[in-house]
């Protein structure tokens, strides 16, 4: 029973995104346009920010969900190219306490930074 009604969850949500209610807006991230490759994204409650960690370009971009203005904190490993995949520079991070955690597969570090600076 569990199954069904998650079953009809999923049949319902799907029905409603895809009702055509949704709009769509693009993002420029700086450098983005040659390829970035990252694992996720997140939204941060404390910081009101979109967090995306831009693989290749060594940038941390922070998009404010209101206006879509993009904010980069740099510093991080980047690569000139993008081979595809997400195994450059930062691909993940995570928010909390009032710290940044941004783990670096170029460097194999895990970059901590004060969510305030």
């Amino acid at each position: 029973m569990k199954w069904l009604c998650a079953f009809v969850v999923i049949i319902f949500f799907s029905v409603q995104v895809s009702s055509g209610q949704l709009e769509t807006k693009i993002v420029e991230l700086p450098e983005g346009s040659a390829g970035i490759g990252f694992d996720d994204i997140q939204y941060s409650s404390a910081m009101k920010k979109v967090l995306v960690p831009s693989g290749r370009t060594g940038m941390l971009n922070l998009v404010d969900p209101e206006s879509l203005a993009v904010t980069s904190i740099s510093g991080f490993s980047s690569a000139k190219v993008y081979k595809g995949g997400h195994g450059e520079g930062i691909t993940s991070v995570a928010e909390a306490q009032g710290m940044l955690f941004v783990t670096d597969r170029s460097s194999l570090k895990l970059n901590v930074l004060d969510s305030d600076s």
